[in-house]
């Protein structure tokens, strides 16, 4: 009954008083300050579609405003307010025009004199903050009334939070004499708060109670929702930003009522004890937990009207489960008053949120006012529940010490085991007491590690820290960390711990150095302090030693497990052309101090063609080295990194380094060595050789079988068949597929029985690195676009060669999308014009174009084409491009093409003689 009273009570005196009529504000010669928003009338327009020309036309439909503040609650509307200002005063004159509520998203303000529009003011927090007249948390619009004259004030609001319009009429210097009160008693108020949340911080520290973490966290939160509910935020903390000052209320209400009830349950000890009221604590948390990212991405005036909603259900829940308990338990008592006065001010400003009680003082700042007494009860009820723990602490205290005073004879028989163990134990072990001295008990092994006896009560310091291998700064480090943990709380050592060494190198007078390795400890005393810090420590150098070398060896056979997957040939067919490319780029890199552009392309071309050629055999080192560098010199052709000449010098040292460590392991390891031994012949001199013999075997009357099988050896050793180079080149598609995220293409070959030289064999994997690697990427389409235009999951390359008029053709083309053209649109301004063929081919080779929508490890860096093209007028050959079916997907225009490569007689076995067809048929 006496709480029902308590409530009545309140509500009476928070109540709207009587309507208040339309009447103007009169202005004289001592005007200072005035609210008169009671003497405004409004009128609702739920359309948001009215004009001042239409609000103009309708006087007779406001309504005069029935309390001190108008206050609508959370509706989705616009609002015009009319008032009326006299103003008697013989000269012009500037006042501040303000409205107290800093939520409001849209105001816009109309002052109208002999009914003509003098000027209009736009301003609100959906707008930015550096956009309001004047640098302030509320609105605040300047003012000049000329003499005796009258005016109209329209005002049109339009919010999504609460609809609460306090209009006040202030003389400047009045204004900011008062701004700065309240501003102090903000202040302060802020300042109250934030102790309360560093003094529980740290007694969290010390007791390790869960309850504080709560009790910060939520008090954090309302006080960042006090900042945002008063306009500090948007004024001082993200004035850039409209949105988060408009998410920060919605945000800190479901934050604070989260950890509120968190605390409340650790607090007042609900699990285990009071099922129900656990439970229900437990409800409240999780809604909170789920409004708490709604209120970020959710709409706002669900949001809000929620978040009000649920915190005045909550806060009364906490207030009556407090309530029931206030009898049965002391924490309850405590609880219960901290948050009586706080609670209840809360639930009258939520209803006011509402408009359902009016906007004065006491709603305003009763929960200012509650919480301020909240900080004070809980400090007692914390007080309280330290004395209890020292209470408690002192007990236990006194019943070790009579256990103690009985357990003497036992200590001393465990001392001589402790002495028994200290001299067996393969370890290091010594104290260090206060003043940093050490113990008089330590271990047999520490004399054999440090070839010296320590004495008890000897400096730790000299014995131990200057003996190691380790600087003066580091030295002074673990000191002062020892020093602030000898005697104190064991939280001191759990800081300090992280400047400990945990492996040291010990310098040994005429003895070679050794690892140690070391572990920190600590002993209690009687009062739960530190009162020895205990030192372990071993000789890990043997240990060490043996960890290296098998890392050594783990990086060896991976480096083996590497080589063994691809042919011998094939390595060191690949290293050499490694080389060559490294060479050329160092001699490039060198030519100039300056960055070059020209060269910069080549070398872009080499070490990319480098990076395909690894990825074929997968040799991962040259792998990631040639990637780092592609990106680098990327960057340099778009003028995004500096030229070092440096550092690119040292990466091609670095890469061939790398190289080196492959071939090594592979002559030494894998018994290659035999191969880079054998004795060769160049290819010229072996052509010559086989021109000769053909010669010879025209001008017989009649075919010689011995001169055949000649020719037949050397043909074979010499020529290569195309099948087997196309096979390595291949080989790396499956590991493509499986990184581009798409099937296993189909590979379709034909006229594979051509042989070619060793040197066109190198061409060809050049080559074709790029134009398999293009397929793969820009050709072929993923398999969800391959299934939306009917065609077969797994894509298809076909490869083709054929020998005409003296030269061989090895055609490339797949069934993929073909050439993006309105890609290339957007990539080159070509205008309107459609592209000729030889457009579309100066285009497609040229260096820096890719229509890849990103750069990845396989292609996008527009330059697999270019180097195609250098690659095959360096060898005197060309290649042709035929475009074909033009298709659309999606809006997008795609040209099928494939690639003739044109290879001069010289790289092929010709079928011109007889017997050469013979041997090939």
């Amino acid at each position: 009954m006496p709480l029902a009273w308590f409530f009545c009570l309140g509500y009476i005196l928070l109540s709207p008083p009587a309507a208040y009529g339309k009447k103007p504000l009169v202005i004289e010669q001592d005007f200072q300050y005035e609210n008169f928003s009671s003497q405004f009338s409004y009128y609702p327009d739920p359309d948001h579609n009215l004009t001042l020309d239409d609000i103009l036309e309708m006087p007779s439909a406001f309504t005069p405003v029935k309390s001190q503040i108008p206050a609508f609650g959370f509706r989705d509307s616009t609002y015009w307010f009319w008032g009326k200002v006299d103003y008697r005063i013989k000269e012009a004159r500037n006042f501040y025009l303000t409205i107290d509520y800093p939520m409001l998203d849209i105001i816009e303000i109309f002052f109208l004199q002999d009914g003509k529009l003098h000027h209009r003011v736009q301003t609100g927090d959906a707008t930015s903050f550096f956009d309001r007249p004047i640098d302030h948390r509320n609105f605040v619009i300047p003012h000049t009334f000329d003499p005796n004259s009258q005016w109209d004030v329209l005002i049109r609001v339009r919010s999504h939070s609460t609809m609460k319009v306090g209009v006040s009429l202030y003389e400047p210097l009045y204004f900011w004499q008062q701004d700065s009160i309240i501003n102090s008693l903000h202040f302060l108020y802020f300042g109250v708060l934030l102790v309360m949340i560093v003094y529980n911080a740290f007694v969290y520290l010390v007791v390790r109670d869960i309850g504080y973490v709560y009790y910060v966290l939520y008090v954090s939160a309302f006080l960042v929702f006090q900042i945002s509910l008063t306009g500090f935020d948007y004024q001082y903390l993200w004035p850039f930003s409209p949105l988060l000052h408009e998410r920060a209320i919605p945000f800190s209400i479901s934050c604070s009522m989260l950890f509120m009830c968190l605390f409340t349950r650790e607090f007042l000890g609900f699990k285990g004890r009071y099922p129900f009221f656990d439970k229900l604590c437990l409800f409240y948390a999780s809604v909170s937990a789920v409004l708490i990212p709604i209120s970020l991405i959710g709409p706002y005036l669900w949001v809000i009207r929620s978040a009000a909603s649920f915190g005045l259900i909550a806060s009364v829940s906490c207030f009556f489960v407090s309530m029931c308990l206030v009898k049965k338990h002391v924490e309850a008592r405590y609880f219960f008053l901290a948050f009586t006065i706080y609670l209840v001010g809360g639930m009258f400003l939520s209803l006011s949120k509402f408009g359902l009680v009016a906007d004065v003082f006491l709603v305003e700042h009763g929960m200012q006012i509650g919480s301020a007494f909240e900080v004070v009860l809980l400090s007692l009820a914390l007080a309280r529940r330290i004395k209890k723990l020292q209470d408690q602490k002192n007990a236990l205290f006194e019943e070790i010490k009579d256990i103690n005073n009985n357990l003497e004879q036992e200590v001393a028989s465990k001392t001589k085991k402790l002495r028994s163990l200290l001299d067996n134990i393969p370890q290091g072990v010594i104290s260090i007491g206060k003043g940093l001295k050490m113990g008089d008990e330590f271990s047999k092994e520490v004399e054999a590690i440090f070839c010296v006896k320590p004495r008890p009560g000897e400096s730790f310091v000299a014995y131990f820290l200057d003996r190691l291998n380790l600087g003066d700064d580091e030295k002074a480090r673990i000191e002062s960390s020892l020093k602030a943990s000898v005697g104190e709380a064991s939280y001191c050592f759990d800081v300090n711990v992280s400047h400990l060494p945990h492996e040291v190198v010990l310098q040994r007078q005429g003895q070679k150095p050794v690892l140690l390795d070391l572990d920190w400890n600590y002993e209690l005393d009687n009062e739960s302090n530190i009162r020895d810090i205990v030192l372990s420590f071993r000789d890990v150098t043997e240990l060490r030693k043996l960890q290296m070398e098998a890392n050594q060896n783990l990086k060896e056979l991976k480096f083996i497990s590497e080589l063994i997957q691809c042919q011998m040939d094939v390595f060191f067919k690949f290293l050499n052309k490694a080389l060559q490319y490294i060479e050329e780029n160092m001699r490039l890199a060198t030519a100039s101090d300056d960055y070059q552009e020209s060269h910069g392309d080549i070398m872009f071309i080499n070490i990319h063609t480098l990076k395909g050629l690894s990825r074929q055999i997968g040799l991962s080192l040259i792998i990631e080295k040639t990637h780092a560098m592609e990106s680098y010199y990327g960057k340099l052709r778009n003028k995004k990194a500096p030229w070092s000449q440096k550092k690119i010098i040292d990466d091609l040292k670095q890469l061939r380094n790398y190289l080196r460590t492959y071939e090594d392991i592979a002559e030494d390891k894998l018994g290659w060595s035999q191969v880079r031994s054998q004795t060769t012949i160049s290819d010229r001199a072996v052509r010559e050789l086989i021109q000769t013999l053909q010669s010879i075997m025209v001008k017989m009357p009649e075919p010689n079988e011995g001169l055949n099988r000649i020719y037949q050896t050397f043909s074979s050793m010499y020529y290569v068949p195309l099948q087997k180079v196309i096979n390595e080149a291949v080989q790396d598609i499956p590991r493509l597929a499986k990184d581009l995220e798409k099937p296993t293409p189909e590979i379709a070959l034909s006229g594979m029985e051509i042989r070619v030289t060793p040197r066109c064999t190198l061409l060809i994997q050049d080559i074709m690195v790029h134009l398999l690697r293009n397929a793969m990427d820009h050709g072929i389409e993923s398999e969800a676009i391959r299934r939306a235009k009917g065609k077969s999951v797994q894509g298809k390359i076909t490869i083709g060669a054929r020998i005409e008029r003296g030269q061989c053709f090895l055609d490339v083309y797949d069934d993929g999308q073909g050439l993006a053209i309105d890609r290339i649109n957007r990539l080159v301004d070509h205008g309107d014009e459609p592209w000729s063929h030889d457009q579309l081919i100066d285009v497609l080779f040229s260096q820096g174009l890719s229509t890849s929508h990103e750069v990845n490890e396989i292609s996008g860096r527009g330059v697999g084409m270019a180097a195609v093209k250098r690659y095959l007028e360096e060898a005197g050959c060309q290649i042709l491009t035929e475009f074909s079916e033009l298709t659309e997907f999606q809006g997008e225009r795609f040209l099928a093409l494939r690639f003739s490569v044109i290879l001069t007689h010289e790289l092929f076995e010709s079928s011109s003689f007889e017997p050469i067809r013979t041997l090939v048929g």
